[in-house]
């Protein structure tokens, strides 16, 4: 079960029975989602600024969900296991190459075996062939699920303005994140590098990361990853692909709806 481990005045820091944890986040009424039309690297048609308001608090996990965490439920629900050798080497690193469905299962399997939750409570209904879709209500369920693309924008520019949460420079970007110019083309041991405010780490590079939101058949996806040039590593940049599409550069980052 989570339990709150550490309360730093406005930040809370909790940590589940797997060793997850989670900042909370509770957001103010309004934030500006996209990117202005000066920023390097924009795509004009995805990233027209926007206000977007968030009237729940959330928590979100302070790393990507690793090889050795993923593992727990491979072994115990006999899910094809995901050969990462060749991308994620190390067993602390990101789980790569999870289908959106796969990473939906994940987040079930987590709500009932961390929060005690039924599966008419989890966040995901299960379909025929192996395939996930979101409960109706999913955003009020109390399980474990995949972030909305503000929830993760949010979350991820933890209060900047700028193009990254630790402003504008790619020549900082190594110090941040995992990609083309750093990564040997390979994803790296989660939280190695510095986080941003709100305490999380490789928001930015390592894996991207699986959003819940849906945009016609794709499901979208944030952040860059361990193979991508600097322009893609940005809060607003955001892409999209079949939810059966597994890819080396693809992770999962958990969010639960809180309380």
């Amino acid at each position: 079960m989570i339990k709150e481990v550490k309360d730093r005045g406005p930040r809370r820091w909790l940590i589940n029975s797997q060793g997850q944890t989670f900042s909370v986040i509770v957001p103010p009424a309004e934030f500006l989602m996209g990117s202005p039309s000066m920023e390097t690297g924009r795509r004009t048609s995805d990233e027209l600024p926007h206000k977007v308001l968030l009237k729940r608090s959330f928590i979100v996990a302070t790393k990507e969900v690793t090889r050795e965490q993923y593992a727990r439920f491979v072994n115990e629900t006999r899910t094809p296991e995901k050969r990462n050798d060749d991308y994620s080497p190390d067993r602390l690193g990101p789980q790569v190459r999870v289908t959106w469905f796969e990473a939906a299962a994940y987040c079930n399997w987590l709500s009932e075996k961390d929060l005690g939750l039924t599966a008419s409570e989890c966040c995901y209904e299960r379909r025929p062939k192996e395939e996930y879709a979101e409960a109706a209500n999913c955003l009020e369920r109390p399980g474990y699920r995949l972030p909305t693309e503000e929830e993760w924008e949010y979350a991820c520019r933890a209060g900047a303005v700028t193009s990254r949460y630790y402003g504008e420079s790619p020549d900082l970007l190594e110090h941040y994140a995992w990609y083309s110019e750093n990564s040997n083309d390979l994803a790296q041991a989660c939280g190695q590098l510095i986080p941003n405010d709100l305490g999380l780490f490789d928001m930015l590079g390592n894996a991207f990361e699986w959003c819940q939101t849906r945009e016609a058949t794709y499901r979208m996806y944030r952040g860059g990853a361990f193979t991508f040039k600097a322009p893609f590593l940005r809060a607003a940049y955001r892409a999209g692909s079949v939810p059966t599409t597994s890819n080396p550069n693809y992770g999962i980052r958990l969010v639960r709806t809180y309380p």
